[in-house]
């Protein structure tokens, strides 16, 4: 699936939030998401918002509407650029702590 970098900042912001990784994921609301990603998105948030929930990677919780949670396969989605981030943000460490031998 072919996300925008504003979608993937959702998505990860979103993940973030939902911290265990086998558990069911949390409802988060909108005003949260929006403050946890970077600036520069801001304001391309609302429509990738709707862009995620048209792809269905996203939801609407049905009594809350501000409020959003990621479906089954969005999850999985998630979980997949998640780990991307991880291993992108953090491969400078993994080699420093290799080479100092931790």
């Amino acid at each position: 699936m072919e996300l925008r970098e504003a979608e993937r900042k959702i998505i990860i912001a979103m993940k973030k939030m939902s911290v265990s990784k086998g558990k069911k994921p949390k409802h988060v609301r909108r005003e949260t998401i929006k403050k946890k990603i970077p600036d520069r998105y801001v304001g391309e948030f609302n429509n990738a918002l709707d862009s995620l929930q048209k792809k269905g990677v996203i939801r609407q919780v049905k009594k809350r509407p501000e409020t959003y949670a990621f479906t089954k396969e969005g999850f999985k989605i998630a979980m997949k650029i998640y780990d991307e981030w991880i291993e992108e943000t953090y491969r400078g460490l993994r080699i420093l702590l290799t080479l100092i031998g931790l």
